[in-house]
């Protein structure tokens, strides 16, 4: 404490709360005395001319209510001061207050109405239990209402008091401990003492108290992860009311340093000339921050919700750097810029600002757009024992985007970091991580963390997962093939299809099987993401599930197919197992009745060959997604899947219309060389411009090669922009 003092043991300025926020001119102690009684009523910070907060702040601190004919003012006082046009009870805090208010509406008067089965009762032993129990279930909803969430060991007290420590999801009216425990026993709430009819309402009044409890309970048990602060489960309105008091005590740790620097003759005047290693003056750091958290991050709240608190989040951890920066300027033993830069008061006043920065950017980096998580890995339990080329990890979660990598942190023992940069992200709540050599022998057992990343650097919070790892040389480097989905899926006996094969690692040259039954006529080499395939299902083809195998350029068909995999040294290089489906043959419907489905569309840049940005804007039929394309895409055409080969003789431009917002005509559609009998590809005269297009298909005049017609009209839209 000496040391802390040092050369400067008092203090001889009054730094209340009032003073440490006043501005540039000295208020009047009237002004003050004012400031104060409105702070301890309102529980709000006053701001001149800022009537929208002031008016928050009586409705949150006063309840109107008309009583007998007169108006009622109830105050509702509060033991902490928040900005209050930022922030309220939402969410999942909404809800179970909710549900507890109600519930505390229905079991008040049931609590007061029980009375004792028992007739050795002791009335003042009841009344007190009763009185106990209606306490603590009052207490408990006031808890779960409270404004920045309720405290979690707060909640756990009272329902312990309530229910019992030792209480479980079964327990019931019988066997309940705590309160309503105790109040079973004093009243004698038993089904062997209920006799006369108004003794069983009594006793189910017993009943329905217990329920309430127990079920609110269980409510809690669900939703309390959303209020432990750790993570992304957190709902908008409680956050802002932990971040603005968070902005606040920061607004506030800057008063003090600036008052702790005077106190070591490190003046106003000086702060505003002495410059610190980042370039800025003293002043110009406290000044920036100070704006930032009391004006500018608030208004840019207001204004723009969940967008703003994500906008905040570089300035926090600038602002940061920079005072973490200030901070070990000080602690330095040189007297640059200024002796009384370095003494201990400074430094200890740039720590506790670092810290309530740090808090703040933690608080405001739990609030994400888009929920980026993961809640499952598939195996569960990783196995690199047997250093196989290449593992394939099923990834689940929310908020996945292409171009996402994961990260693989090691928890114990050393310190180790494995990035994993082949990943592809299947949707947006699933991804494939392929673990290939040179990762796998970079893992060793134990328990690792996983974070997925998505492209604009947003990250997920860790997933906790287990490596099991063996001894032993890694084998050579192999070509790393995967069957990630086909598209279309099935199809029935005597059916003639254009199937694409997605996954990783084609080749030219390589052929795909679909197993028995199923003559595959021509493999397509795309990329090394897809190919395409011609197959026909013959038509006494049994009805069921396939595997769907690709197979080497060395191994050749027999017959339309493939031997086993048993039957050939090396067996193929992958395998989708039941990855289609041969449907149940038509009993004798006559031509016509078996339905055409569009399976499939997607914008399409035929001439550049560029299926990956085909694939990133595809239509599914039943989809409400409207494909946003920039031009740099080069769309060109418009690719159109159906379940059947197609009759030749369509006529594409009655078939298909295409209109262009603000073009009062259609367009111009013109068939581009179709490379599969099930697909077309439609272009228009203008090449798709930049602009908005709605394509519209008539079901009347798409038809297949067995007679069947388009089941439904298709509408579908779509948007180019012009960069």
């Amino acid at each position: 404490m000496a040391d802390n003092n040092g050369a400067f043991p008092k203090l001889v300025m009054d730094i209340s709360p009032a003073t440490q926020r006043a501005a540039p001119s000295v208020a009047s102690p009237l002004a003050q005395r004012v400031e104060n009684r409105l702070r301890e009523v309102l529980a709000w910070r006053p701001r001149s001319g800022d009537a929208r907060s002031f008016v928050a702040a009586l409705n949150q601190a006063f309840t109107i209510r008309d009583v007998a004919g007169h108006t009622e003012w109830e105050w509702t006082p509060r033991s902490y001061a928040i900005q209050a046009d930022m922030g309220a009870v939402t969410g999942a805090q909404a809800s179970i207050y909710a549900r507890a208010r109600a519930a505390l509406d229905q079991s008040r008067p049931l609590i007061e109405a029980v009375y004792p089965l028992r007739s050795d009762a002791d009335k003042e032993d009841a009344e007190s239990i009763r009185t106990l129990v209606l306490a603590q279930w009052q207490e408990l909803v006031s808890e779960l209402g409270r404004v920045g969430g309720p405290r979690l060991q707060r909640i756990e007290g009272l329902f312990d008091s309530l229910l019992g420590k030792d209480f479980a999801v079964d327990d019931n009216h019988e066997t309940v401990g705590g309160l309503l425990g105790v109040m079973r026993e004093r009243f004698g709430f038993d089904e062997d003492r209920v006799n006369r009819i108004d003794e069983e309402q009594n006793w189910t009044n017993y009943l329905i108290l217990v329920d309430h409890t127990i079920g609110l309970k269980r409510s809690w048990t669900t939703l309390q992860r959303y209020f432990d602060n750790t993570g992304t489960d957190v709902f908008l309105g409680t956050q802002l009311v932990l971040l603005s008091r968070a902005l606040d005590v920061i607004t506030e740790s800057v008063h003090s340093a600036r008052i702790l620097m005077d106190s070591v003759f490190l003046s106003e005047g000086e702060q505003q000339i002495v410059r610190l290693n980042s370039g800025l003056t003293i002043d110009d750091l406290l000044a920036w921050i100070e704006s930032f958290c009391s004006q500018e991050a608030k208004q840019i709240i207001r204004d723009a919700g969940k967008d703003g608190v994500v906008a905040l989040q570089p300035t926090l951890d600038t602002l940061l750097d920079l005072v973490g920066n200030a901070r070990m300027q000080a602690e330095g033993d040189a007297e640059n810029p200024q002796p009384g830069f370095h003494t201990l008061r400074v430094k200890n006043a740039l720590l506790e600002l670092e810290q309530h920065i740090t808090q703040a950017a933690e608080l405001a980096s739990q609030i994400r757009r888009g929920a980026l998580r993961v809640t499952g890995v598939f195996p569960a339990t990783i196995d690199v024992t047997e250093r196989k080329p290449v593992l394939n990890i099923t990834v689940d979660g929310t908020g996945f985007e292409p171009g996402a990598t994961v990260r693989l942190i090691k928890l114990n023992g050393e310190e180790k970091v494995v990035t994993v940069e082949q990943v592809l992200v299947l949707s947006k709540t699933r991804l494939l991580m392929i673990l290939d050599t040179q990762v796998l022998a970079s893992l060793n057992a134990g328990e690792w963390s996983l974070i997925v990343i998505n492209p604009d650097s947003e990250e997920s919070d860790p997933y906790d997962i287990d490596i099991r790892a063996g001894r032993g040389e890694p084998p050579a480097v192999e070509r790393k093939v995967v069957i990630l989905t086909v598209k279309p899926d099935h199809g029935g006996p005597g059916d003639k299809l254009g199937v694409d094969v997605f996954g990783m690692g084609f080749e030219q040259g390589m052929h795909a099987d679909f197993g028995a039954g199923i003559i595959t006529s021509a493999t397509e080499f795309v990329d090394e993401n897809t190919l395409k395939v011609t197959l026909a299902i013959d038509g006494s083809a049994a009805p069921g599930l396939r595997d769907v195998a690709v197979w080497p350029s060395t191994t050749r068909p027999s017959a339309g197919h493939f031997p086993s995999a048993q039957a050939v040294v090396g067996g193929p290089l992958a395998v989708l197992t039941n990855g289609f489906t041969v449907d149940e043959p038509d009993k004798g419907e006559p031509p016509g009745a078996r339905k055409l489905v569009l399976t499939e569309a997607r914008l399409l840049n035929r001439t550049a060959k560029q299926p990956e940005s085909a694939v990133k804007a595809v239509w599914q039929d039943l989809s409400s997604d409207e494909p946003r394309v920039s031009k740099s895409d080069g769309v060109d055409g418009i690719e159109l899947v159906f379940s059947r080969n197609l009759d030749s003789e369509i006529k594409w431009n009655e078939a298909v219309k295409v209109w262009k917002e603000g073009v009062p005509n259609a367009l111009s559609v013109t068939p581009m060389l179709a490379a599969l009998e099930n697909t077309v590809t439609l272009a228009t005269s203008n090449n798709f411009s930049p602009g908005t297009y709605k394509v519209a298909l008539d079901p009347e005049q798409i038809k297949a090669t067995d007679g069947s017609v388009l089941a439904e009209a298709v509408s579908l839209t779509f948007h180019i922009s012009s960069r």
